[in-house]
């Protein structure tokens, strides 16, 4: 399998080329100024393959099973595509990502800079279906990835039960910053910085979230552009 430095590597390659319209998926695309792309949650695929390793294993036994709430608790539909930086150590990765969900189903398309479609994860609140490219690690963890995109987007009032049942406490200290605690160790943060950007039927996902994996030691710094319906 690839190493985490060989992943890393190719990522930082990859991400001083430009991405063409033409490379992503025809159903949504974005021009983004920057020549410099570097994927939200597609990175944290790439990166779950070193974050899986026995080293990375959080402390006091936390649940390996994250909650996922159904596509509906988001409250509306809404379309984004995603710039992501992650890293894992001093490892990093680049890729981007466009996130669609609706009242029946949540889906989630990671490219590489170079428009290679890594994975594609649908979700429809009962069965989560991953579809990997050839190249992408197998040690990938699909749930971790939705579970991450809904901590950071999704109502506190629809996370709160969801997460309190699985065993882990996510609460909101300040405007800004989601914390989420698991057997009295503080397991996650999510901070998010003004504007938020809305689609204009009711969901407005923050331009610049940075999200920090405390138990796994990894932390993800996603940019989003949501797409005016």
């Amino acid at each position: 399998m690839t190493s985490c430095h060989g992943m890393a590597r190719t990522g930082r390659r990859a991400g001083r080329q430009n991405i063409s319209n033409s490379q992503q998926p025809s159903e949504f695309v974005f021009n983004f100024r920057s020549s410099s792309c570097i994927a939200p949650i597609a990175a944290a695929l790439l990166l779950a393959a070193c974050a899986n390793g026995p080293a990375a294993r959080p402390a006091t036994g936390a649940a390996t099973t994250l909650p996922l709430l159904p596509p509906a608790s988001l409250g509306a539909p809404l379309q984004a595509q995603q710039i992501l930086h992650a890293a894992y150590g001093s490892d990093e990765a680049t890729l981007q990502c466009v996130v669609e969900t609706d009242a029946t189903l949540l889906s989630i398309v990671c490219l590489t800079a170079l428009g290679q479609r890594v994975f594609t994860l649908t979700y429809d609140g009962h069965e989560l279906k991953a579809l990997r490219a050839p190249f992408a690690p197998g040690s990938i963890d699909p749930q971790r990835i939705v579970a991450d995109l809904q901590l950071a987007y999704w109502p506190l009032a629809a996370l709160q039960p969801a997460w309190q049942g699985a065993g882990y406490g996510v609460s909101e200290p300040r405007p800004g910053l989601r914390r989420v605690v698991r057997d009295g160790r503080l397991f996650a943060e999510v901070h998010s910085a003004a504007p938020a950007l809305s689609n204009g039927h009711g969901a407005a996902w923050s331009a610049r979230v940075w999200l920090v994996n405390f138990a796994y030691g990894y932390a993800l710094d996603i940019e989003t552009q949501v797409a005016a319906e």
